[in-house]
């Protein structure tokens, strides 16, 4: 009985290692084979190749017909040649549209490139002017500020090593004076400035804008053609404000103008912008349709001193009767000195107001009392 349980054991062992070997077998049989894969990959490059040959065929057939459409538009009256081009074979050269004439560029002839830098010691509206004078001017070239100790003849090296043919230096002193030299280095000449009754564009709040970048109209008073240093002085001006045609940072446009007039010995210089109220070209004819609305900075240069050189050199005018700031201090302080007092000086200004009144007495206004609330029997 044992035996036969032990023979029964054997034959199940036996029975179930043929099954899994009939199994192996049977799953060697089933699995794909290395060359049906390698033709399965053939097939899909194939089927690759010919899909992108569809789609360039696709992309120059409409590039074909996209010349033929640009074509037919350049010439309306000659049908039978856009015709022609349509029914044209595939492979066949075809003739580019001739490209139209564009406004060619303005070339840069007039090189000119100013130097615009400040002294140490600027106050913020000195600072402020100095970032409303680089705005004006796209043609100039920033540098740090220079030690107020220091020669401004340095400049022509700085001028120089930035390939700068003109310079403006505000010069700062005691941080209360202001003072602007106009150079045209190397040989000059150049002039410095007294610079008076300073007021910066965010200072003004005006209502004028113009483009940043554009280029200006410098008008100049007939007093600059009198006298030998006011045409030096004029020369100076227009060569630093005057925008060179064809910059590559400027705009080829004018859409503000700057003012110098010379009152009192002094130049005044004021920046507008020029806004065209014309509705139409009729609307032009008929009336001026120009007007100018004040942009700013403002500011006052009463001129020192003229020079032959860049920075210095023979003096060409000096003006003798300016009082310049630091004498004018030192005056006071004479006169404190002398026993004068504030006090004194302040009566002495009060009487003189006085007599200006009296002397210049208005005549009086009927509608002055309109808007009083005060006044009865209205």
């Amino acid at each position: 009985m044992a035996i036969s349980k032990k023979k029964a054991r054997k034959d199940r062992k036996a029975a179930a290692a043929q099954a899994a070997r009939a199994a192996r077998d049977a799953s060697h049989e089933d699995a794909p084979d290395e060359d049906d894969d390698e033709r399965e990959m053939a097939e899909m490059r194939a089927e690759l190749a010919a899909t992108k040959d569809a789609h360039a065929k696709e992309a120059k057939a409409k590039a074909r017909a996209r010349a033929a459409a640009a074509a037919a538009a350049a010439d309306d009256g000659d049908e039978s040649e856009s015709e022609s081009e349509d029914e044209a074979p595939v492979g066949a050269k075809r003739k580019r549209p001739a490209p139209t004439p564009t406004q060619p560029r303005v070339a840069y002839q007039n090189k000119q490139r100013c130097l615009v830098v400040c002294s140490r010691g600027a106050s913020a509206r000195h600072r402020h002017l100095l970032e409303d004078l680089r705005r004006l001017m796209p043609h100039h070239k920033a540098d740090s500020k220079m030690d107020s100790k220091s020669d401004p003849r340095q400049l022509n090296e700085v001028c120089e090593l930035k390939s700068c043919n003109g310079c403006l230096y505000l010069e700062a002193r005691k941080r209360t004076d202001l003072y602007l030299w106009l150079a045209r280095p190397p040989r000059g000449p150049s002039a410095k400035f007294l610079v008076q009754n300073v007021h910066t564009m965010d200072e003004l709040k005006l209502t004028g804008n113009c483009g940043h970048g554009t280029r200006a109209l410098l008008c100049f008073d007939a007093t600059f053609d009198a006298e030998p240093h006011w045409r030096a002085v004029k020369d100076l001006l227009a060569v630093t404000f005057g925008v060179p045609r064809g910059h590559p940072k400027s705009k080829p446009f004018f859409d503000r103008c700057m003012a110098f007039a010379i009152d009192d010995g002094k130049v005044w210089v004021r920046h507008y912008q020029i806004v065209d109220d014309a509705l139409d070209d009729a609307d032009a004819k008929r009336q001026d349709g120009t007007s100018l609305v004040e942009v700013g900075p403002r500011l006052v240069l009463a001129p020192i001193r003229v020079f032959a050189g860049s920075f210095g050199g023979a003096t060409l005018y000096h003006d003798a009767g300016l009082v310049l700031p630091n004498e004018a201090r030192q005056r006071e302080r004479l006169d404190l000195k002398r026993g004068g007092s504030k006090y004194e000086r302040r009566k002495e200004a009060q009487a003189a107001r006085r007599e200006h009144v009296a002397a210049n007495t208005l005549p009086e206004d009927e509608l002055a009392d309109t808007f009083r609330d005060d006044v009865t029997g209205l």
